[in-house]
């Protein structure tokens, strides 16, 4: 029943904040779970979880808090919407027994209307005939009666009241209780007086009726004077004791309906705890009802806040992705610009050395210039010089090729007696000059010492032939093949 009333409040109770908050909240959700994967797939490619990505769980988490606070202030309202129906139906049904007892009271007024003829009748037979003077009690009777009536009509509406739980309506019935006390009240002092009045009328009317009796007999007969005296004395105080028997009777009757009284006089007060104590709860849930509406419409303002704000990180989060992609490409740009540097300055230096080389040659030629003159008087000389140099240069590349080649097979044979020796280990691949010279170097080396250990343990062996090597380590050259 409250997840009805809750859902049918949602729709119904504040439709502008409520709809605005959950739509907010919805759109929010939808956010968050359509940007989480992107953000996950981010983290598992680059290894390291933005800063925000956690920033943005807590507020996930916030706004779902936000969520059930708005669920629950909302079956809230609408448990007290459906109390305040309630109380609507329990005030027309205070209303509807408010009428019922007021068509019970002016039935009870026309009933004594009707009694009051009824009595002046039987005052005057009670003035005619004095020894049936007993016509009183039938009144208090009937009195009595409407009492007892209208107690046994408050007994069904006092349970009715007794079951009613939570109403506002409580005080117009109990206004219409005192209403009601207040007219038994007014009941029992009329009671009291028609009932003194009735007694003092009764010992007049004896007192009179034995007066003239006495004088007329005493007229008639002297002698007779005295026994019908005593026969008077003892009608009276029979009367007397009837009146007593009657006054008991009455005494007991006006107990009892102040028994039913007092019995009725608790129904109220207590009616009026209840009152006062449903009067203060329903104090207490309306002051709940204004707390919950003020915090839901604070908790809609911050919604609407914490969605304005997240609308704002959602900017700065794309704003930040852009400057992360600028400056990974700035920084992919100054990498590149490094390089590219690096290769300026190469490049610089090589233009250097070309630019000191053509200012060398220029200035060559500004000195070649100058002696151009001389030149030209030498250029005969030279022509024959040149013609003697290029024989020269052309017996000298013969010998040249020739002692090349000499060196190859020179080489050649130094590197297969190099590693032709047994130990030694071949080579896979060309070798330089430097490699085949420490290869000679250990060969000498080892061979040296294995001398010396022959001789040390006294072995004869033939002095070694010392070789002095001629060509300097500067001047060394690498295999053509090389």
């Amino acid at each position: 029943m409250i997840c009805v009333f809750a859902s049918l409040s949602c729709c119904s109770v504040h439709p502008s904040s409520d709809s605005s908050a959950l739509s907010g909240l919805t759109k929010w959700q939808s956010y968050t779970e359509g940007c989480i994967p992107d953000i996950q797939l981010k983290s598992h490619t680059k290894g390291k979880v933005p800063w925000y990505i956690s920033a943005l769980h807590e507020k996930d988490i916030s706004l779902q808090k936000l969520g059930d606070e708005l669920n629950r202030l909302a079956r809230c309202e609408a448990e007290c919407a459906r109390k305040e129906d309630v109380i609507s139906i329990l005030r027309e049904e205070v209303e509807a027994l408010q009428k019922q007892l007021h068509k019970g009271g002016e039935a009870a007024a026309e009933d004594e209307e009707k009694e009051i003829p009824g009595e002046s009748i039987k005052k005057e037979s009670a003035d005619a005939r004095p020894h049936k003077r007993g016509f009183s009690l039938p009144i208090h009777l009937d009195h009595t009666h409407i009492v007892e009536d209208f107690l046994r009509e408050m007994e069904p509406r006092q349970s009715e009241i007794s079951q009613v739980d939570e109403t506002s309506g409580l005080e117009n019935l109990s206004d219409t209780l005192l209403k009601d006390q207040a007219e038994l009240e007014q009941f029992e002092k009329e009671f009291m007086e028609i009932q003194q009045r009735e007694i003092m009328e009764l010992g007049d009317e004896m007192f009179l009726d034995g007066g003239s009796k006495e004088s007329k007999e005493g007229l008639e007969d002297e002698a007779e004077a005295e026994p019908t005296y005593e026969t008077d004395e003892e009608l009276v105080v029979r009367k007397l004791f009837e009146f007593q028997s009657m006054n008991v009777e009455l005494y007991e009757e006006l107990q009892k309906a102040k028994d039913d009284y007092e019995v009725a006089t608790g129904a109220i007060s207590s009616l009026q705890r209840q009152l006062s104590y449903e009067g203060s709860q329903l104090r207490r849930a309306h002051a709940e009802q204004e707390m919950l509406q003020k915090e839901l419409r604070e908790r809609g303002v911050q919604l609407e806040a914490m969605s304005q704000k997240f609308c704002n990180l959602r900017e700065e989060r794309k704003h930040e992705e852009m400057m992360g992609s600028i400056e990974r490409e700035n920084n992919k740009l100054q990498q590149d610009i490094s390089d590219l540097e690096s290769k300026l300055a190469d490049k610089s230096q090589l233009i250097d050395n070309l630019e000191s080389s053509v200012n060398q040659l220029q200035s060559q030629l500004l000195v070649n210039h100058h002696h151009i003159g001389r030149q030209m008087t030498q250029q005969n000389e030279l022509q024959r010089q040149l013609e003697v140099l290029q024989r020269v240069e052309q017996q000298t590349r013969v010998t040249l090729e020739s002692i090349s080649a000499r060196f190859d097979r020179f080489r050649s044979r130094i590197i297969q007696a190099t590693y032709s020796t047994p130990g030694t280990k071949s080579p896979q691949a060309e070798i330089t000059d430097e490699e085949v010279l420490e290869a000679l170097q250990k060969i000498i080396s080892d061979r040296l010492e294995f001398h010396q250990l022959l001789k040390q343990k006294g072995i004869k062996v033939p002095s070694l032939v010392s070789s002095e090597p001629t060509t300097p380590t500067g001047h060394k050259k690498k295999s053509p093949s090389r």
